[in-house]
C-alpha cells in the first residue's frame, strides 16, 4: 500500500460490506467466493429492476474517507480484472442538466427491445442533485458497477480490508479452513484504513 498510497489514482476497485453484521458478512462472501447482487441502483432504478454491486475506484489517500461513511470490511480486486467479468464505470449526469433531459425524453420515448437495451445501460448511470431536502451526491466515490452476483477465487483478490485488531485472527481462520479442506485461503495483503497499519503474510 504504501507504494501506492499517496497516488491520486488506482489500479484496484474496492467493495466494502453492507450495514448489517458487517465483520459476518464479510467472513460469509469470503468463505462462499461470492458477493450477491441484492439491490438496484442508478437511473430509474425501480423500472429497470437490475440488481448490481457497486466498488469504488477512489484514490488510496482518501480511502479513510470512503471507510469513514461506510464500514472497516471490503475487499480490493484489480480493476483489470473487474472489467473482464463486467464491470463498469458509473456515468454522473447532473440532475436537471441539458443531459438529464435528454436522458428523460430519450428513456420515455422508447419502448419494445430499444427500451430493454436502455435499461442494460442505466444502472451505470447517476443523476446527482438536490431531490428536495435531500442531498443525493457520491460522485466522489468515483463507482463503478456490475450487474448481477460477482464468484472469485482467493487469487482474484488484491488485499482486504479489515480492522487490524482482528487481521491475525482472521488470518488463522482462513489458514485453518484450508488446512482442514473446508473454505479458501486468502493470505493476500490485509489493510486497516483507519489506523493505516498494512499486514502480509508472515
Amino acid at each position: 500500500m504504501n507504494a501506492i498510497k499517496n497516488d491520486d489514482q488506482s489500479d484496484y476497485l474496492i467493495h466494502l460490506v453492507g450495514k448489517e453484521n458487517p465483520y459476518e458478512t464479510f467472513m460469509r462472501i469470503l468463505s462462499s467466493g461470492k458477493v450477491c447482487s441484492k439491490n438496484s441502483f442508478g437511473y430509474k432504478k425501480e423500472c429497470h429492476k437490475k440488481n448490481s454491486i457497486c466498488f469504488s475506484e477512489i484514490p488510496p489517500k482518501f480511502l479513510k474517507k470512503l471507510v469513514n461513511r461506510r464500514y472497516n470490511y471490503g475487499i480490493v480486486f484489480k480493476k483489470d480484472w473487474l472489467l473482464k467479468v463486467g464491470a463498469q464505470r458509473v456515468w454522473y449526469v447532473e440532475k436537471d442538466s441539458k443531459e438529464h433531459i435528454s436522458l428523460t425524453h430519450l428513456s420515455n420515448n422508447l419502448s419494445g427491445l430499444d427500451k430493454e437495451y436502455f435499461f442494460d445501460l442505466a444502472p451505470f448511470i447517476d443523476i446527482p442533485g438536490e431531490y428536495g431536502s435531500s442531498r443525493y451526491r457520491f460522485e466522489w466515490e468515483r463507482e463503478w458497477r456490475i450487474i448481477g452476483d460477482l464468484s472469485f477465487a482467493p487469487d482474484d483478490v488484491a488485499f482486504l480490508i479489515l480492522p487490524c485488531d482482528v487481521h491475525e485472527h482472521a488470518r488463522s481462520f482462513f489458514a485453518d479452513a484450508e488446512e482442514e479442506q473446508v473454505g479458501p485461503n486468502y493470505d493476500c495483503p490485509y489493510y486497516d484504513p483507519l489506523k493505516d497499519q498494512f499486514s502480509n503474510k508472515k
